[in-house]
């Protein structure tokens, strides 16, 4: 695999923000959040939404759930009207956590149910969502070690989300760079996933070093950032991945590493047509 476009800005996308790019997007820090991947065109154009805790209603219920998925092709529509879906994922939310369960127990039933094809009270998009699914895990990070306060915390997961198509000799990747933050001051990446965007390959890479450097590290957070990464192995092989050693390994661990740097991930300006970002409508949020 070769990159081609170091130079590149990337979209950021913002916690509770959406946008549209026929290039690169990302966005940064999903803990308890909820990411949304949707390819237009067998990738042509790449939206995300970043979807915060805030945004989802109180009550999870899978008339909830819909309604969620509802305003998010009302989003595509808004941002891309002409295009089809061709493929969603899904990821985010703490394993464990009840309200993460909740949210994935109601997003596989409405995906099992399904929607009427004929039902001419939902949009072309909504219809489309769910007969793409790529990857569909909303408890994907393990969740925090510690009581709650910042020094107490031994481990807090989080993973930043980039899509480029200028990488993977031309597929275009899809990236899960896994965060183990709050270390005190460090912030440790422990792992790479990538999802091919053309042809659905799913490869992984676990940092070995860090999981094995005890430098300036307690017993305590040795031990949570081994579970962390056990737990981010398993996880990414529940979606399909398969570890990979050697140059590959190299190359996405390094590519995670680089384009996570926060000052690297600019926020352009909007693209002049179609593309570029929004905010959320706050009248049709939940």
């Amino acid at each position: 695999m070769t990159s081609t476009t170091n130079d590149q800005l990337i979209n950021d996308i913002e916690m509770d923000h959406f946008g549209c790019s026929t290039h690169r997007l990302s966005t940064t820090g999903i803990n308890s959040c909820v990411s949304f991947i949707i390819l237009l065109n067998h990738g042509e154009h790449i939206f995300m939404e970043h979807r915060s805790d805030v945004y989802f209603p109180t009550l999870l219920n899978m008339e909830n759930v819909r309604l969620c998925f509802e305003n998010i092709a009302e989003h595509i529509c808004r941002i891309q009207p002409q295009s089809d879906v061709t493929g969603i994922v899904m990821l985010g939310g703490i394993d464990n956590q009840l309200r993460s369960s909740e949210l994935q127990k109601c997003i596989n039933e409405v995906i099992e149910i399904g929607v009427d094809s004929n039902d001419t009270n939902k949009s072309r998009h909504f219809k489309q969502l769910f007969n793409n699914i790529i990857c569909n895990d909303v408890c994907f990070n393990i969740a925090p070690k510690g009581k709650r306060g910042i020094e107490s915390i031994t481990g807090e997961p989080c993973f930043d989300l980039i899509v480029d198509k200028y990488i993977g000799d031309g597929d275009g990747l899809i990236v899960v760079v896994q965060h183990i933050k709050k270390f005190v001051t460090s912030d440790i990446i422990i792992g790479v996933l990538a999802i091919g965007i053309k042809s659905n390959n799913r490869w992984f890479i676990i940092d070995k070093y860090e999981a094995k450097n005890n430098q300036d590290k307690t017993e305590r957070e040795l031990n949570y950032l081994l579970d962390a990464t056990n737990h981010f192995c398993l996880r990414a092989k529940a979606l399909g991945a398969v570890e990979v050693q050697g140059d590959m390994a190299r190359y996405l661990l390094n590519y995670g590493k680089t384009v996570s740097k926060k000052q690297q991930l600019i926020l352009k300006n909007p693209e002049p047509s179609n593309g570029g970002l929004a905010t959320y409508d706050d009248d049709n949020a939940f």
